[in-house]
């Protein structure tokens, strides 16, 4: 029934584009064979319908491909930007279906119910703060605001006002994205259905899977699993695409981290920094705890070498080059000793 009400569409739009010829209208006729007339419309009709529709499938396209950029600067974010390309390209075929006069409401409506997960550093609320622009962008939602909460900023003074808070919050991320950070500070107390962060899971599973919004839960992998645990009703709203984890980094990763950013800069290194860069990554890496900033670290340890490469340009007067020496970088930091054992967690 939907097909033949798709077919009936697309024919009346035809004919429509028919009735509206001058030659019809006028009674005139460009050939002797009314049918003619017909095709002449016919092929006007599909020609102006095919450039409009591919024009704007490839805007769109476009559109996702530019939204979606910023991950090129962000090392390892291939998985990350693999699932966000799947689900912009599903909405590209429902809006080309569309503008087909194809009825869509018989395919899936995305699902725009996310969770993060991963550790300090690794890229969780950068690209949920970019949610917005690559969601508005291929039309799944009409604004491209965000809006970041945390569970402090929705429990209220008063005891069970964090349900209108959360709902309030939820309202007013309407048509954009709502951003829960560190979600799993939500249920720290699991079993207890008088803390306040369980109305908050609660108030907030009622709004899964609605249209024109998008929900993100972020927070370390193993906390925020333990999630499906505590509500299992969790589980069955937010789809396995769209539990996207970002993946922690190698020693070797950091390094990337780092020279992609005095790459950006167009800065190179003197072999003595490069080595003096390789060896506090290292003992940062091996003396790393849960809470290292991963690539936050990186980026800061970057800026910070290249305010001390300045410093020293303008102090000699020389001429920039561009090159950071190990002292750029020894002002930056100080290395760990090589043999200095991993720092132990909790008590000894």
């Amino acid at each position: 029934m939907k097909q033949f009400d798709n077919k009936k569409r697309t024919t009346n739009r035809i004919q429509n584009r028919i009735t509206r010829e001058d030659v019809i209208l006028t009674g005139g006729s460009k050939h002797d064979d009314p049918l003619q007339d017909t095709l002449d419309a016919l092929d006007a009709y599909f020609s102006e319908f095919k450039t409009s529709t591919t024009d704007n499938h490839c805007s769109m396209e476009l559109n996702l491909q530019e939204s979606l950029a910023f991950l090129d600067d962000m090392v390892g974010m291939e998985n990350v930007k693999a699932k966000l390309q799947r689900l912009g390209r599903y909405s590209l075929w429902r809006n080309k279906l569309e503008a087909d006069g194809i009825d869509i409401s018989i395919y899936p409506q995305p699902n725009l119910t996310f969770m993060f997960l991963g550790e300090p550093g690794t890229g969780k609320t950068t690209v949920a703060r970019q949610m917005g622009k690559i969601l508005h962008s291929i039309g799944l939602l009409t604004s491209d605001n965000v809006q970041e909460y945390r569970r402090e900023d929705l429990v209220g003074q008063n005891y069970g006002s964090e349900e209108n808070n959360t709902q309030a919050a939820l309202e007013s991320a309407c048509g954009g994205v709502f951003f829960l950070d560190e979600a799993y500070q939500c249920f720290r107390q699991s079993s207890d259905k008088r803390d306040p962060g369980y109305h908050i899971l609660e108030t907030m599973m009622a709004h899964f899977g609605k249209p024109d919004r998008c929900i993100i839960m972020a927070g370390y992998k193993n906390e925020m699993m333990e999630l499906f645990r505590v509500n299992p009703g969790f589980r069955s709203r937010i789809p396995d695409d769209n539990i996207i984890e970002f993946t922690g980094p190698t020693e070797q990763l950091l390094v990337d981290v780092a020279t992609s950013a005095f790459d950006r800069m167009a800065f190179s290194m003197t072999p003595d920094a490069s080595s003096m860069l390789h060896r506090h990554i290292h003992n940062l890496w091996i003396n790393r705890d849960k809470d290292f900033g991963n690539a936050r670290v990186m980026r800061l340890l970057a800026d910070s070498v290249v305010i001390n490469h300045a410093n020293r340009i303008i102090m000699s007067n020389q001429t920039d080059d561009f090159t950071i020496d190990e002292s750029d970088i020894c002002q930056s930091l100080i290395p760990l000793p090589a043999s200095q054992p991993r720092s132990r967690i909790g008590f000894t």
